[in-house]
């Protein structure tokens, strides 16, 4: 069963809705829809999500995947990414 996050930023207006459903035994596989040209970048970048990935946040590719300046530091979709992949 698919989880679906819908992120409203107040900060920059964007409007993101993240789905994660599992693909295989320790796999993830995130959609991510945004009216951000970054999003969709960082989207593009993030790839299949492991166990790993979500148990831990210091290395989870789903924290570096925007760590060299497509996302800005306020950027609250990494975390949407997390809940929904929870």
């Amino acid at each position: 069963m698919a989880s679906r996050v819908k992120l409203v930023t107040p900060i920059c207006s964007h409007e993101t809705w993240v789905t994660a459903e599992m693909d295989g035994e320790d796999r993830l596989k995130v959609r991510i829809e945004s009216d951000c040209s970054n999003v969709l970048n960082y989207a593009e970048r993030l790839g299949v999500i492991t166990l790993e990935d979500i148990n831990e946040q210091r290395g989870s590719k789903i924290m570096t995947a925007g760590e060299d300046g497509i996302l800005t530091p306020t950027c609250l979709v990494p975390i949407a990414v997390m809940n929904a992949c929870w």
